[in-house]
């Protein structure tokens, strides 16, 4: 087994869940749409949906939980969390 074959099974044998904050990044979907066809692991995209349209293109990412950082319930408390840091 290659060690790249290594390195998948260990990712899918537990699976995790990654937030990936570049949505305006062509190539954090790429790699979006990877990681979601080979089932490594659960995905979080934060971005606009205009962002996340327009970058994703042609790749499916229909799997994925996409987050609007500005309408997302819980934004405001994540930013009052961070400033008492």
């Amino acid at each position: 087994m290659a060690f790249i074959d290594t390195i998948k099974a260990k990712a899918k044998s537990d699976k995790k869940t990654i937030v990936l904050p570049e949505s305006m990044d062509r190539r954090t979907f790429e790699a979006a749409a990877q990681i979601l066809a080979e089932d490594f692991a659960d995905l979080i995209i934060i971005g606009t949906p205009e962002e996340v349209a327009e970058n994703s293109k042609g790749l499916d990412i229909s799997k994925a939980t996409i987050i609007d950082p500005h309408t997302y319930e819980k934004t405001q408390e994540y930013i009052r969390s961070e400033e008492r840091r």
